[in-house]
């Protein structure tokens, strides 16, 4: 992708700072964040970026037409939104409406990250959490304006996204950012929610980037899986990380205990991951002794 002019929402957060940082130097990049979860640490200074609310979409940007936007900026978290649905109100469900008919009055090609909980349980993954029921309505709506409207889009799911600069700490943190703070902070044990069975598919960010971008200039609808094809066990993660798993043997009911991922559209696009987890960590490791 290249001599286009983007719009990443969410682009200094984890999946879409690393976006901006692939296509930046091709491209005219915009980002808009809220700061919710995205940090200004990520923003390069050759990017122009907006902090403010995906809300405000159509006034910042009224004399901006946008080759492609990437609509990345949203609340995910499965567990969290249990506490919080009023945060999935604001930043999920409010706004996606004005991004779609943005998009539209632009001629834009929209690019939405849906949820990859939603193929939980034979695609009945909508019933986990706040968060998963806003995010397979925020779909349903996508793919009605597709019929309506020739609402030109397409629909990635990330699988559990590692490897630079995902978050380490706090209620937010992603599984691997937390455990490598668990382990530079010279921990026994890594605290494990249930009994640590629970499995999944852990995609290196610059697998999902390739794949990101993929889907974005050749894909058409819903069904985008980006996920590498072999999933682990958090007491496997444990294990890569020569540590033991101190498990609470307390199981959310929004946390799955498997992953489904259906790579066959990615496969016809010619993408497959390329890096191994284990392999991941092991590298990471010998860096950080």
């Amino acid at each position: 992708m290249k001599n286009k002019k983007l719009l990443i929402t969410g682009g200094l957060g984890y999946i879409g700072s690393h976006l901006v940082e692939k296509l930046r130097h091709k491209n005219n990049v915009f980002v808009l964040d809220n700061l919710f979860t995205g940090s200004k640490l990520n923003q390069f200074p050759d990017v122009t970026t907006v902090v403010a609310d995906v809300d405000n979409i159509s006034d910042i940007f009224s004399g901006e037409i946008f080759d492609f936007i990437f609509h990345l900026g949203e609340y995910s978290r499965v567990e969290q939104s249990f506490s919080e649905p009023e945060l999935i109100d604001r930043y999920n469900v409010r706004p996606f409406r004005g991004v779609i008919q943005f998009a539209l009055s632009q001629g834009s090609k929209l690019v939405y990250a849906g949820s990859s909980t939603r193929y939980y349980n034979n695609d009945t993954g909508y019933n986990l959490s706040p968060y998963s029921l806003a995010k397979f309505q925020n779909i349903q709506t996508l793919m009605q304006y597709q019929n309506w409207y020739g609402l030109n889009a397409t629909i990635v799911y990330f699988f559990n996204t590692y490897g630079g600069r995902e978050l380490d700490y706090g209620r937010y943190a992603t599984v691997i950012g937390k455990f490598k703070n668990l382990y530079l902070s010279r921990v026994d044990k890594f605290p494990v929610n249930g009994f640590g069975l629970q499995r999944r598919n852990f995609t290196h960010i610059d697998d999902a980037i390739s794949g990101l971008l993929l889907a974005a200039e050749f894909g058409s609808g819903d069904g985008y899986n980006i996920g590498n094809n072999t999933s682990h066990s958090i007491l496997d993660v444990c294990r890569y990380f020569d540590k033991q798993a101190d498990v609470s043997g307390v199981i959310d009911v929004a946390n799955r205990l498997d992953s489904n991922v259906e790579l066959e559209k990615m496969r016809l696009l010619g993408w497959s991951s390329q890096i191994d987890l284990e392999s991941h960590i092991k590298e990471w490791i010998i860096k950080h002794r």
